[in-house]
């Protein structure tokens, strides 16, 4: 599952939703090809976190509202969390709405 907590981010620096916390967990696997990375509506990537192998287990990433250490324009953004097994791929999509 992959849970993004409130949704939306709204890095504007009072404290508030300042920062998007996404975690999933790996269930049933010894390891798959796991790829975790945020586009927007276009499907142009907006931030890869990871793309590495990884086994069964939880996992966090923070998102700060950046890319390429510019603040993303207020919007729709996708989510994806890919884990590629020999069972084939299993693709999880949510939005985040960024926000100032």
């Amino acid at each position: 599952g992959v849970d993004l907590g409130a949704g939306v981010l709204t890095p504007n620096g009072d404290g508030v939703n300042d920062l998007l916390t996404l975690s999933y967990t790996l269930q049933g696997i010894s390891a798959g090809d796991v790829v975790v990375a945020i586009h927007d509506l276009t499907g142009r990537l907006v931030r890869q976190f990871v793309a590495e192998s990884r086994g069964e287990g939880r996992y966090t990433d923070v998102w700060d509202g950046r890319s390429g250490g510019r603040l993303v324009v207020p919007g729709l953004y996708l989510v994806r969390v890919a884990v590629d097994t020999d069972l084939g791929v299993f693709d999880q999509i949510r939005t985040v709405a960024v926000a100032f």
